[in-house]
């Protein structure tokens, strides 16, 4: 087996030197640009989007219609949704008066709630069969870590459902019934949590 070549620190800087320069360089532009900011630059409106994306390409792969056939319906999901795309918007409205009135505890309030969304949709037990993997909205796949698309749990649940037995397959379809109503309460409180402090 060959062995690795020596290098001292001046040799392995003049190789990797410039690289690792640049990366801390623009990790400390970022920091100083969040630290900067009065509102953390997070724009909310991407995870209802990310949803609805999912929700067509459920539809597109006739997946919502399989859901349906078999008692679980997305359509309070779809619901959740709506609202939540409609909160997202007030909030991120909210957010460019809150950002002129320059009140600090209003300025703390908001940056709370937009660092503490995304624990709304974590699940403490984890995903369905991955205790390892939290965020019921936006994790990689199962059978395909490469695919991350928003509701992971619905895929992973439906892989190859038909495959199994009468006992396996009703245990998994109660199963995929209780995790789309785990996705509907998750939604429907990171509305809630959107709302002004005083009427959560």
């Amino acid at each position: 087996m060959d062995s690795l070549p020596d290098l001292d620190c001046k040799s392995f800087f003049a190789a990797c030197g410039k690289n690792v320069f640049l990366f801390f360089q623009t990790s400390i532009h970022i920091l100083l640009e969040l630290a900067d900011s009065a509102v953390l630059p997070y724009n909310l409106e991407k995870f209802p989007k990310a949803m609805k994306d999912a929700m067509e390409a459920f539809e597109k792969n006739n997946i919502t219609q399989k859901l349906e056939d078999n008692n679980a319906s997305l359509k309070f999901v779809q619901s959740a949704i709506e609202e939540f795309e409609m909160a997202t918007s007030k909030f991120m409205a909210k957010l460019n008066d809150v950002k002129q009135s320059h009140n600090p505890m209003e300025l703390r309030i908001i940056n709370d709630q937009i660092m503490h969304l995304e624990r709304v949709f974590l699940m403490p037990s984890g995903l369905p069969g991955r205790p390892d993997s939290r965020n019921a909205i936006f994790a990689p796949g199962k059978f395909n870590s490469y695919e991350g698309g928003a509701f992971p749990g619905i895929s992973d649940l439906l892989h190859e459902i038909d495959d199994l037995d009468d006992i396996p397959k009703a245990a998994r379809w109660k199963e995929i019934r209780r995790h789309v109503s785990d996705l509907m309460i998750m939604i429907q409180e990171a509305t809630r949590f959107l709302n002004p402090v005083e009427q959560i």
